[in-house]
């Protein structure tokens, strides 16, 4: 499928000559294994996209969904998708079952999917006036729990919560050869509104490439400049589990490798894995 300013949405995007025209046609559309969704690297798209496993679909380890490019010519140009400063001031802003994840925003988002690989974008997410209230992210891949927890922390309650976490693994997911830069998220310490209007501490939710939730992700390739707070960074329990870091926290499952990426100006962490099982980072 493809997709350029001067296309349509009333064409059936199946070639360079009949492409579509919004992100909002991409986000709309069920994919099936090995589809291709290229976007024209001489077109420009003020916005979001954000796509969903379960509307979206999925594909498989051997015929991925695959988000690109074309018309790179020999410079290798991007699409670009700005996100012009990114906000999650809808109530709830995902209808997600959990409020972190609630209020991270991006151009780029990918939830509750497999196997499915973004490449060849260039990404930004600013609003061009320093404001930076908001969990601002230029590539969002994110798994939330499909059941909402039990309450309480006794050996029956945990055992549920533990099955429910592992329910949300998902896996599969590439990101590669994506620039990303000039990202105004929020600092660590920042405060910003969550979705009563109380002002919470952002915490590392903010930043380049971030993967949130217990999914299987490898990052190469790409290069992250000049964002807040984080560059590359996954957080596979923290933000999904009851009590975040405390002694009910149950071992991460997710395998995550990042490898051969450039990070310059992350406001805070460069990289970071967070709870992976054999998690890798080198060459970067």
């Amino acid at each position: 499928f493809y997709v350029a300013n001067n296309g349509s949405d009333s064409h059936d995007g199946l070639s360079a000559d009949q492409p579509w025209q919004s992100l909002e046609k991409v986000a709309a559309t069920k994919f099936q294994p090995g589809d291709r969704i290229l976007f024209d690297a001489n077109s420009v798209w003020n916005g979001q996209l954000i796509l969903d496993g379960a509307k979206n679909g999925d594909g498989t380890s051997t015929a991925p969904i695959t988000i690109g490019s074309y018309n790179q010519g020999s410079t290798g140009k991007k699409a670009i998708i700005n996100g012009l400063g990114t906000t999650a001031n809808k109530n709830p802003y995902h209808e997600r079952k959990l409020s972190n994840l609630n209020l991270m925003t991006g151009p780029v988002e990918l939830w509750n999917a497999n196997h499915w690989t973004i490449s060849d974008l260039e990404v930004t997410n600013t609003a061009g006036d320093g404001n930076r209230q908001g969990m601002r992210i230029g590539i969002l891949v994110a798994s939330d729990i499909q059941t909402a927890y039990p309450r309480g922390n006794d050996a029956a309650a945990v055992q549920q919560k533990l099955a429910i976490f592992k329910a949300s693994h998902r896996t599969g997911i590439t990101i590669t050869n994506n620039n990303v830069h000039n990202v105004d998220g929020a600092y660590q310490s920042d405060l910003i509104p969550d979705q009563t209007g109380k002002m919470v501490a952002a915490g590392k939710n903010s930043g380049g490439i971030i993967i949130v939730g217990n999914t299987d992700v490898t990052a190469t390739h790409n290069v992250i400049t000049d964002v807040a707070n984080e560059g590359l960074r996954n957080d596979a329990n923290a933000s999904v589990l009851p009590g975040g870091w405390d002694q009910y926290s149950f071992q991460a499952s997710a395998k995550t490798i990042f490898r051969h990426n450039y990070i310059r100006n992350s406001a805070g962490d460069g990289i970071v894995i967070s709870s992976s099982e054999n998690g890798t980072a080198e060459y970067n």
